[in-house]
């Protein structure tokens, strides 16, 4: 057949079309996801205000709950969360709080405490991850920060291994095609001679 030739011999419009038809595919569920998006939602005053009340009481409990441990003689919670219909977000529009804690020390704190802490403050607030946490004593030094710049660098090697993962994934659903469509070819060849 005259198709199957010309393809063999010219296999470039097929990884042409394969690759605009998967970047089409996944660029579109990616892509909107990246897009700002302006929210047209207003906030009015007595929302924003029950807001602001319902996360003073979120913090106002955490801070009750740290100081129940036996090192800690006061802690001090403060939850920086976006309103809903504010523009504070970043470019892919996802919403990212963050907490800083403050304690005032009896004694040192080990690092099962430090990580007991943060999993308290991240159960105490939907979408807070514990890299947004900061720990810090009365002072002003951070007592956490290590054990994030830990976790903040294994999540970036993690995210590029994924997305190493999803091209090579590409390209080998690109190999297997051309190879189908060659194995196709040489069937209806064979079939025809």
């Amino acid at each position: 057949m005259r198709w199957m030739e010309i393809l063999n011999r010219y296999p470039w419009p097929l990884y042409l079309v394969v690759g605009l038809l998967t970047g089409t595919f996944f660029g579109y569920q990616i892509l909107p996801k990246m897009i700002m998006r302006s929210d047209t939602a207003v906030v009015t005053a007595t929302q924003s205000a029950a807001q602001l009340k319902t996360q003073r009481q979120v913090e106002e409990k955490l801070e009750a709950s740290l100081a129940l441990m036996e090192a800690i003689e006061e802690a001090h919670v403060q939850l920086s969360v976006a309103l809903p219909g504010t523009q504070w977000s970043n470019p892919s529009g996802v919403v990212r709080p963050r907490a800083s804690v403050t304690l005032n020390l009896a004694a040192n704190l080990s690092e099962e405490q430090l990580a007991t802490i943060t999993d308290q403050v991240v159960s105490g607030v939907t979408g807070l991850r514990p890299v947004h946490i900061d720990i810090l004593d009365t002072s002003g030094r951070s007592l956490n920060r290590e054990a994030a710049n830990i976790q903040e660098r294994r999540e970036f090697w993690t995210n590029i291994a994924i997305n190493v993962a999803k091209v090579l994934g590409i390209i080998a659903m690109l190999i297997i095609l051309r190879f189908i469509i060659s194995c196709v070819g040489k069937g209806i060849a064979a079939k025809e001679a």
